[in-house]
Formats: structure tokens, sequence, C-alpha cells
């Protein structure tokens, strides 16, 4: 049983006590059923449902910003929660509405100036993370216990790798020779030794960084803290700019804010490939939807050729 428009309405009229006008369900999110409620009056807010199995993520979301809006990280406001089930069938998080979109719906849009400010943001943000207790490993975790986490953060790439080959030997629509050229590329680096369990933003790439004509409104969708290298996330957001066919010059710009030495370019090409891999991955694979997406062979072609180059 999975949430649905009717759930939304419900949930968000019931316990804000508003007439609800309408409910649209955003089009990105792989896990999560998250709405935008408008109402008759009043400013209008995020509703995020969480298969009950998912509810881990949610109370994750809970943990990280009492964490990190003290530390001044711009995060919604969680306005209400429950994710007992007490009243309703699924989990679910009741959010402020940051003003604006997604950074990949405006990229095309945005002048030089304003791209060029936002990865400085990232990188202030990606610092104001740091501020947090080093893990004891690394990976991804929903709260400061450390359970889950790998031992070396090669062991998060190998981790990453893996969870690919599963997604593409499930669909079996995609060559699974690029998941070995990306392992042959892994193992033959060397230098990821140096990596300290620091928590970084995992996320904030074209999608749940928030922009409002031209400037950055927040952040969304904090379940979980990688602990780690934040170069992670700069290839992350690199792989998804090629992959929509976008300039990566707000990529330069991140890597000239970030600290001297921290983004080396065969690394940030190692991370950019496996997220390539993954990005194939994903193809074929009915997530939190009904059914897969047709498959877009332009786009796959367009992934092919830009793993063709970093490999």
């Amino acid at each position: 049983m999975q949430p649905t428009r009717v759930d939304a309405f419900e949930i968000a009229g019931t316990v804000l006590g508003r007439q609800v006008a309408s409910v649209r369900r955003f089009p990105t999110g792989l896990h999560h059923f998250v709405y935008e409620v408008l109402f008759d009056s009043g400013d209008p807010v995020v509703l995020r449902i969480a298969d009950p199995e998912n509810r881990p993520a949610l109370r994750g979301a809970l943990y990280w910003e009492g964490l990190l809006r003290p530390l001044g990280v711009p995060l919604p406001e969680v306005l209400h929660s429950d994710l007992e089930m007490q009243r309703f069938a699924f989990p679910f998080l009741v959010l402020e509405r940051l003003p604006g979109t997604d950074l990949g719906d405006v990229y095309g849009s945005l002048s030089t100036h304003e791209r060029q400010r936002i990865a400085r943001q990232m990188v202030d943000l990606q610092r104001l993370a740091s501020r947090l207790p080093e893990a004891t490993g690394y990976g991804y975790a929903l709260d400061s216990s450390g359970r889950g986490l790998a031992e070396k953060w090669r062991g998060v790439l190998d981790g990453s790798l893996r969870r690919t080959r599963r997604w593409i030997e499930r669909a079996g629509v995609i060559d699974p020779v690029w998941a070995d050229r990306a392992a042959a590329r892994l193992d033959a680096t060397e230098d990821l030794d140096d990596v300290r369990p620091r928590a970084f933003f995992h996320d904030i790439t074209t999608k749940n960084v928030i922009v409002h004509e031209g400037r950055l409104t927040g952040i969304v969708d904090v379940d979980s803290m990688a602990f780690g290298d934040p170069l992670w996330t700069v290839a992350l957001t690199r792989m998804a700019l090629l992959s929509a066919g976008h300039d990566t010059g707000y990529i330069d710009a991140w890597c000239r804010a970030m600290e001297p030495g921290s983004a080396p370019a065969d690394r940030l090409d190692l991370y950019t490939a496996l997220h390539g891999v993954a990005f194939l991955g994903e193809i074929g694979q009915a997530f939190n939807r009904e059914a897969p997406a047709a498959i877009d062979e332009e786009y796959r072609e367009r992934l092919e050729r830009t793993l063709s180059a970093l490999l």
C-alpha cells in the first residue's frame, strides 16, 4: 500500500485544521512521497509521507534538523510530525515551504554570477556540517550512533558500486561492463586513506537546493548525513549536470571555493564515474513509482558517452 494524493489531502487538512485547495506531488524523490499543499488561505506547506518501512529516514530528518538548524543551516521548519502513525496509515512530516524550486529546474536561466554565488554557499554549508563531531566510521548515518558505518572511505565507494550492480542485474537493461570498468578504476586508485570521517551533506546537488530569483533560500530532504569526503557531493552534482547536458562551470566555481588541495581532478573524475554508473543503474528501476519509467535512449547514450570519457 502506497500513499496517494487523497491521503495527502486528508493528512494536511486534518493536522493543520485548514481547508486544502490543492495537492501536487513533486516529481523528484526515489523513496518518499512528497507533496506541495496549497490552502484556501495562508502559506503552502510541504508534506513528506513515507512507507512505514522508511520511517527511520523521517526520524533521521528530525534528528539532524535539531543539530543543524542551530548551526545556521537553512533547513525548512518542521511544523508537524507523526512517525508513530497514531492517526493515519503512514508516517509523515509537515514542513515549511521554502520559496523557489530545485536548482536543476532553473540552472539554465541563472547568470554566471548567480551560479558562482550558490557554489560558494554550498562550500559554506559543508563547512557548517563539518562542525559536527567526526564519526567513528564512514558512510551515511541517520544519527550520531555510528551504526552501519564502514571502517574506511573506500568501503563506502565499494558499497555504492555493489548497489549499482544489484540494480543493473535486477533491471537487465544496462550492460554490466560499465560497473566492471568503474570497479577497475577504483581498484587502481591508491590514495584514499587520507579521507577523514567528517560530516557533509551528500545530496545538495541539482535537487534539494532551493533557489528563488537567483538566490539560495535553503536546502531540503536532509534525512541522513554522510561522513567522509565532501568532494563526493561535488562529483554527484557534476554528474547530474552532465547527464542533463548542462555546462559545468558551477562545478569549477565550487572547486575553486574549496580548501586548496581538497578537489584533485583525478579523484573528482573517479567519484563522478561511480555516480555515473549509478545513474545508469537507476534506468529501469521503479523505486517508489508503480512501474519503471520508459527508457530515454538519448539520456542513456549521454551517460555512456560521459562514462567513456571518464573511464
